[in-house]
């Protein structure tokens, strides 16, 4: 069967947010899983999650996150660093379309339940807002959405180093 070019794109396209959406929902259940959020299928409830604090973010936190829409869908890695008052100090992330971009500032709040939330600026001008995210229980990863001021939405885990 011969497919138009204009019937491709628009196959291809369908496609992609088949696929988009498949991969969010895998991301969803994983992060409730890993965050204390299930049973883990073993139907065994999860121990009490500890308290979280906003000094749980301290440190370096290494990125890896897929980005779709807006205008340069790909995959981004990096670190993100905070300190103990929630304060982004550093860091900077790479975009698979070689978009190289510095943290210089902005900041992350915890509440006791482990929600995150909070924003950061780049040294392009790129607004990044956490939309939703989740600590899980041992504190050294975090899984979240963001969104950028380019209509960019971002699925990302981090995983806390030293």
């Amino acid at each position: 069967m011969l497919i138009a070019s204009g019937e491709r794109g628009t196959r291809m396209k369908s496609i992609l947010k088949v696929t988009e959406a498949v991969v969010l929902s895998l991301f969803f259940l994983f992060s409730l899983t890993a965050c204390g959020g299930g049973d883990g299928g073993d139907g065994v409830s999860p121990t009490p999650t500890p308290a979280f604090t906003t000094s749980d973010l301290s440190g370096t936190w290494y990125v890896h996150g897929v980005s779709s829409g807006g205008t340069n869908p790909g995959t981004i890695r990096g670190t993100v660093v905070a300190n103990s008052s929630g304060q982004i100090t550093g860091g900077s992330y790479i975009h698979s379309d070689g978009t190289v971009a510095t943290l210089t500032g902005g900041a992350l709040t915890i509440n006791e339940a482990g929600v995150l939330s909070g924003n950061a600026t780049t040294d392009i001008g790129i607004n990044i807002s956490v939309i939703s995210g989740k600590m899980e229980a041992s504190k050294n990863m975090l899984s979240f959405v963001d969104a950028t001021d380019f209509g960019e939405l971002d699925l990302v885990i981090a995983i806390k180093g030293n």
